[in-house]
């Protein structure tokens, strides 16, 4: 079985934001290598690179924006606010403000300043261009944000304007469906759960022929019975899909099973042995719903931890497959795949 599901979003612009260089010049591969490594789950690694774009190329606003998002994601606030505020000094007051100000609201919400994190992505959501990867990034870490600040209800009123009640790929829809489903299961709200997670296996079934199931029979009937809101009968078929020879999903379906179904401690052990296990998407997957969970404890370093392992075990999967390795948008951040 198969389904899509996004990560926390953040870049997804190795070629928009590429375009917006121009000053670069001879430095352009130097940066794409450093958008790589972010889009592979290594800040840290990024770091330097950018750092000897900036060092060639002073004036560029991109090479400080990706940075200071690079520094962000590496828990480094100080230094991400200061690479931040260089890229809007340097950029042009008619252009629309770039990566930065992402970056300004995660190093808020990694010194615990939810409020002025929650104020500054809203306000990041509301006014970059439609449809844009800024846009979208910042109503997924606005999502974030408002469930470490203990505003469960906001957040999801966020991934609903965003992604479910607006235009939205089927990508995006997804991901929302199964926060929703993580976010009304820490609420104990398993009748919403389980029709979220109802909906994803809805949207599984009416999927295209690349979206076909695996091994058809259990996994079908599994998928099936998700879809008519049988969370006993999906649970034990799924209990048998975890011994299917194929590459399987199935630890990571009953982990949300068990959040639909109310028990939160048994879903996030589920999703911890989930990311321990299995295929690196299987895992990857995993640690994507990890973040999510733990930004619904009010651990916001385990957050960015969970969000960058689920990154690197994507692009190993893509390495390991041999699918596309480019940083695109449709195929890093908002296409993680899921196989059940």
């Amino acid at each position: 079985m198969r389904t899509t599901c996004g990560l926390i979003l953040c870049l997804g612009v190795l070629g928009a934001a590429g375009a917006g260089c121009g000053p670069l010049h001879r430095e352009d591969l130097v940066f794409e290598r450093g958008l790589q490594m972010l889009a592979a789950g290594s800040p840290r690694s990024a770091v330097p690179v950018f750092s000897q774009v900036i060092a060639s190329v002073p004036d560029g606003p991109e090479p400080h924006a990706m940075l200071a998002l690079a520094y962000a994601l590496d828990l480094e606030p100080e230094r991400a606010v200061q690479h931040a505020e260089a890229a809007k000094r340097r950029r042009d007051a008619r252009e629309p403000p770039g990566w930065e100000v992402v970056a300004l609201g995660l190093a808020a919400m990694s010194e615990r300043s939810y409020g002025e994190a929650v104020d500054h992505l809203r306000r990041v959501a509301q006014e970059a261009p439609p449809q844009s990867g800024i846009r979208r990034a910042a109503a997924q870490w606005l999502t974030i944000a408002l469930l470490l600040k203990g505003d469960r209800q906001a957040g999801l009123d966020c991934l609903d304007a965003a992604f479910l009640s607006g235009p939205a790929t089927a990508r995006e829809r997804t991901t929302a469906l199964l926060w929703s489903a993580l976010i009304r299961g820490r609420q104990g709200e398993v009748q919403q759960a389980g029709k979220a997670l109802s909906d994803v296996a809805a949207q599984v079934s009416g999927a295209g022929a690349s979206d076909a199931p695996r091994g058809r029979g259990a996994a079908d009937g599994a998928m099936g019975a998700l879809a008519r809101g049988d969370l006993r009968a999906a649970e034990e078929q799924m209990k048998a899909l975890e011994s299917c020879p194929e590459p399987c999903n199935a630890a990571v379906w009953l982990a949300l099973i068990a959040a639909a179904q109310g028990n939160w401690e048994r879903a996030c052990e589920g999703l911890k042995r989930a990311g321990e296990e299995g295929t690196p998407r299987s895992r990857g997957l995993a640690h994507g719903l990890l973040a999510v969970a733990r930004a619904l404890d009010g651990r916001p370093q385990e957050v960015i931890h969970h969000t960058l392992a689920g990154q690197r075990l994507l692009r190993q999967n893509r390495f390991l497959s041999g699918g596309p390795t480019e940083a695109r948008a449709d195929t890093v951040w908002l296409s993680d795949k899921l196989n059940h």
